[in-house]
C-alpha cells in the first residue's frame, strides 16, 4: 500500500513539473522536429557541430536551438546562423522509431535548457535510448496509476 501511495506522489509530482514546465502546451512533433541537425567545419573540418530541431523545417524563422561554440548558451538560431559558411551533413534520427511524443520531449527538454543558460559542454549529451528507457518507466507508471484510479 505505502508504494503504490509513493508512485501515485512521484507521478503526480512528474506531472506537476511537467505542466509547470511546459510540457502540456508543446504540439505534437512534425517533420524534422525533435533530431539532431549536423553541419561541418568544426575543429578545422575534422568535425561536425550538432543542433536539435526546434522547428519541422530549415524555411521557418529560428529553426534550430544550438550552443554556437564554446562558452556560449543554447539559443534558438536561423538556419544561416546555423550553418555559419559550412555544409549542412545531415539529420540525425536514431534507428528505433522516435514517437511524435518522444521528440516533443526533446523539443520541451530543448527549450528548457535554453531559459536555464546553459553553457555549451561537450561532455553533456543527451541520448535517445537512455530518453527512451525513462519514457518507457513512465507510460507504465501512468498504466499502473490509471488502473488504481478506476
Amino acid at each position: 500500500m505505502i508504494k503504490k501511495n509513493f508512485l501515485i506522489v512521484v507521478v503526480a509530482v512528474l506531472l506537476g513539473i511537467s505542466y509547470i514546465s511546459g510540457l502540456g502546451s508543446v504540439s505534437a512533433a512534425t517533420g524534422h522536429q525533435g533530431y539532431a541537425a549536423y553541419r561541418d567545419g568544426v575543429f578545422f573540418g575534422y568535425d561536425w557541430h550538432a543542433g536539435l530541431w526546434d522547428e519541422s523545417s530549415s524555411t521557418k524563422v529560428l529553426p534550430i536551438m544550438h550552443a554556437p561554440g564554446p562558452g556560449s548558451i543554447l539559443q534558438w538560431d536561423s538556419w544561416e546562423n546555423f550553418l555559419d559558411g559550412n555544409n549542412f551533413m545531415g539529420t540525425y534520427k536514431p534507428n528505433e522509431f522516435a514517437s511524435s511524443s518522444m521528440r516533443d520531449a526533446f523539443v520541451a527538454m530543448g527549450r528548457n535548457l535554453r531559459t536555464e543558460k546553459i553553457s555549451y559542454n561537450l561532455a553533456y549529451q543527451i541520448y535517445y535510448n537512455q530518453f527512451k528507457k525513462l519514457y518507457k518507466h513512465l507510460q507504465k507508471a501512468f498504466k499502473e496509476i490509471s488502473t488504481l484510479i478506476q
